[in-house]
């Protein structure tokens, strides 16, 4: 089954929406290796797609504090740390939350 597929920027309808980086922005203390939504890293994207050997979770209350840059269905997503040039979108049905 394929998950992923190549598109061409120009072509995608795209908006650009940072991550929320601001007071709100998980800690150490608020990651856990279970919990209700997957807080995507760049170790978490790579070339090849997405690498789910090391995941961290937050809650749902800090899930809800944040205010922006949440993953949704065939949004493309291009980490801004790590490997330059990955653009993955997540298939249709994908949740982040357990």
């Amino acid at each position: 089954m394929e998950f992923f597929s190549q598109v061409v920027l120009r072509d995608y309808p795209v908006e650009i929406i940072d991550g929320d980086r601001g007071a709100n922005y998980p800690k150490i203390a608020d990651f856990s290796d279970q919990g209700y939504c997957l807080f995507l890293s760049a170790t978490n994207v790579t070339k090849s797609g997405f690498v789910f050997d090391n995941c961290s979770f937050v809650t749902s209350e800090k899930d809800g504090s944040l205010r922006k840059g949440k993953v949704k269905n065939l949004i493309p997503l291009l980490p801004h740390e790590g490997p330059l040039g990955i653009l993955v979108t997540f298939p249709i049905g994908f949740s982040l939350r357990t």
